[in-house]
């Protein structure tokens, strides 16, 4: 079956036990209400399982007859084949804008995350929120300025790959500092109405409780 068909016999996607760089691949299925067999392993099994990938990481994607890597380039492959990467030209530079804007905080949180000097990474925390998590939040209420609450989709006036990501990363802050929000509402506004799509509603129920 060709990969330009209308749509696969089956997806699967193959990550950790985290939501990490596949969760927005996750929110992207259940935005479109696609099923998928979302395949985890734990870090221990990694090691053997690291020869089988394409490129020796995580996550990939199967459909049909075709294996992809890089998450990026799977999220935008699927945000275009469900209508979810704008409807022309400059809608899809302005989601590109937003979308590697997202990629730019979650670049710092990670690199906070991972660092295994304690007494750094007590740092880069503390200038995560202190700095980088408030200059951000800034930058997405700018790109949300001139939409109304009808409309507090970034990009157009439905769910973009743009909203999907910025939900993400909001998501995991969240978590930690609920009250992160409280002085942005039109942020606010995006990250309720990306949560009230029904396929996203009934991925956030369901999934695994994870550490990342």
């Amino acid at each position: 079956m060709s990969c330009f068909s209308s749509d696969p016999v089956s997806y699967k996607l193959y990550y950790f036990n985290g939501k990490g760089r596949a969760e927005v691949i996750r929110l992207i299925l259940s935005a479109a209400g696609k099923e998928f067999q979302d395949i985890r392993f734990e870090f221990d099994k990694w090691p053997e399982h690291k020869p089988k990938t394409p490129q020796g990481m995580l996550p990939y994607f199967e459909f049909d007859d075709v294996t992809l890597p890089q998450s990026n380039a799977i999220n935008r492959y699927l945000a275009e084949k469900y209508g979810m990467f704008g409807k022309n030209l400059w809608e899809r530079t302005m989601i590109d804008v937003i979308y590697e804007t997202g990629l730019d905080l979650r670049e710092k949180m990670v690199e906070a995350m991972f660092e295994k000097d304690e007494g750094k990474k007590a740092e880069l925390f503390d200038k995560l929120g202190s700095e980088i998590v408030p200059k951000y939040l800034g930058l997405f209420d700018g790109f949300l300025d001139k939409k109304t609450n009808e409309n507090m989709f970034f990009v157009g006036n439905s769910v973009t790959i743009a909203d999907l990501l910025v939900f993400h990363l909001l998501d995991g802050l969240l978590q930690k500092t609920p009250t992160l929000l409280d002085n942005h509402p039109k942020l606010t506004k995006n990250h309720e109405k990306v949560a009230e799509i029904p396929g996203i509603k009934k991925w956030l129920e369901k999934r695994p409780s994870t550490e990342f």
